[in-house]
């Protein structure tokens, strides 16, 4: 599966890009959500985007609602929202804008490996991203 990573940290794109390509995916790192944006719009094989909500050039609130418009109905992506900030009105905010999911950051590496079964609903990105799930409660 090929993966739009995005983080304003080079640390953490390492650290998320290793594991993720570990597993056999294909990663490509951002620190800028408008490059990522950019990418996403010209490789239609990105199937999944992991952002951090905070980023520069736009918020990763935005950088999720631009993807959702963008891929409308005729393109699935799979959307994880990573935030070091782990209040409930941020996991509120991370799905309204159209994250399927929100991690806490930084991600522990199980929660990169571990395999959680889905609803079949999600399309084929959730069954390899599975692992994760919401962490905050």
């Amino acid at each position: 599966m090929r993966i739009v990573v995005v983080d304003p940290s080079r640390t953490v794109l390492k650290a998320v890009s290793r594991l993720l390509e570990r597993e056999g995916h294909q990663v490509k790192a951002f620190v800028d959500a408008r490059e990522a944006l950019d990418c996403i719009k010209s490789d239609r094989e990105v199937s999944a985007l992991i952002t951090s909500a905070e980023q520069t050039s736009m918020s990763g609130l935005e950088l999720c609602w631009e993807t959702r418009l963008l891929c409308g109905r005729d393109r699935t992506i799979y959307i994880i929202l990573m935030s070091s900030n782990s209040e409930q009105q941020q996991l509120i905010n991370a799905l309204d804008s159209g994250a399927d999911e929100f991690i806490r950051k930084p991600p522990p590496a199980r929660s990169f490996t571990r395999g959680c079964a889905r609803p079949s609903g999600c399309s084929a990105c959730s069954a390899s991203l599975s692992a994760w799930r919401w962490s905050i409660r």
